[in-house]
C-alpha cells in the first residue's frame, strides 16, 4: 500500500469547497451528508476489517472500493487514498492501516462538526 504522510496539507482531510460546490450551497444538504457519512463510514469499516478477520479477501476488497466511493462523494481525500490502497491490497489493510483511519475520520468529524456550528449555530 502507497504510505500515506497524515500531516501532508497537500492532500486535504476533507475538501469542504468541493463539497459545498458539488451541493450549490444547500445547507441542510451537507448536515444530512455529514451525519450520513458519520454514521455510515464506521459501520462499513468494520465490515471491511471483518472481511479480513474472516479471509475473505475479495470481500475486503469490495468494502474498500465501496468505501472509496463513499469518501470520495464526501471529500474525504485522505481516507479516499487510503481505501484505493486497501481495495488494490487487502492484505495491507494491517493495524497500522486502521490506525489511520482512525486518525483521518477524527479529523474529519471534528471538520464536520466545526461546520455545522459555524453553519447551523
Amino acid at each position: 500500500m502507497e504510505h500515506l504522510d497524515l500531516d501532508d496539507d497537500s492532500l486535504p482531510d476533507f475538501d469542504v469547497q468541493g463539497l459545498w460546490d458539488r451541493l450549490d450551497g444547500d445547507v441542510e444538504a451537507l448536515v444530512r451528508l455529514l451525519e450520513m457519512f458519520q454514521e455510515e463510514f464506521p459501520i462499513r469499516v468494520m465490515e471491511l476489517k471483518d472481511s479480513l478477520d474472516r479471509g475473505d479477501l475479495e470481500g475486503a476488497s469490495k468494502c474498500a472500493h465501496s468505501l472509496k466511493g463513499l469518501c470520495a462523494s464526501m471529500g474525504a481525500e485522505k481516507l479516499r487514498r487510503l481505501m484505493a490502497g486497501a481495495e488494490k491490497d487487502p492484505l495491507s489493510a494491517s493495524g497500522d492501516f486502521f490506525r489511520a483511519v482512525s486518525l483521518c475520520f477524527l479529523r474529519f468529524v471534528k471538520i464536520s462538526e466545526d461546520l455545522r456550528r459555524r453553519w447551523i449555530g
